[in-house]
């Protein structure tokens, strides 16, 4: 297991750029499309596929802005995680025991989601945020997670196999 390390949670740069782009995409497709029925002599449905598509868009960018939590995620060395979530009630700034469920990696992102004091967490973080030393400790654990590695601190955790739900 890697020495402790914590990593700072929240939306990274690099998804809200993803995001973005794909939603610059998906306006740019509807644009063309609506000006391709404009011409071919369809302006109602034009005009309806833009209403119904701006809407969805605005739904879509509305749910990409509040994605993941923002907070701390703290590893000891012993392999226990811990999570303290910014905004956090006063009588709850100590980090809550965090239980890791499932998690992915793909490219510089990294998702994890659990249960830290009985409510679900889903921490979403990037490499730029956390620099080479910090992403190379996570990745690390996550491979321990990965190949059954459990906790010093029983969370519940079976360590006969791993989280890949």
């Amino acid at each position: 297991m890697p020495a402790g390390f914590e990593v700072p949670a929240g939306n990274p740069r690099s998804l809200r750029r993803a995001v973005l782009a794909a939603h610059l995409t998906g306006a740019a497709g509807v644009v063309l499309l609506c000006a391709a029925f404009a011409g071919a002599g369809r302006p109602w449905l034009a005009a309806a596929l833009a209403a119904a598509l701006g809407a969805l868009l605005a739904v879509s960018l509305r749910r990409a802005a509040s994605g993941g939590q923002r907070g701390l995620l703290s590893v000891s060395s012993g392999g226990a995680a811990h999570w303290l979530a910014d905004g956090a009630q006063p009588q709850a700034l100590e980090p809550q025991a965090l239980e890791p469920l499932r998690w992915s990696v793909l490219g510089g992102l990294v998702w994890i989601e659990g249960r830290a004091g009985g409510r679900r967490v889903r921490i979403l973080s990037g490499r730029q945020e956390m620099g080479d030393r910090r992403w190379r400790l996570l990745l690390a654990w996550l491979r321990w997670m990965d190949r059954g590695g459990a906790p010093a601190a029983s969370l519940g955790i079976c360590a006969g196999r791993p989280k890949l739900e």
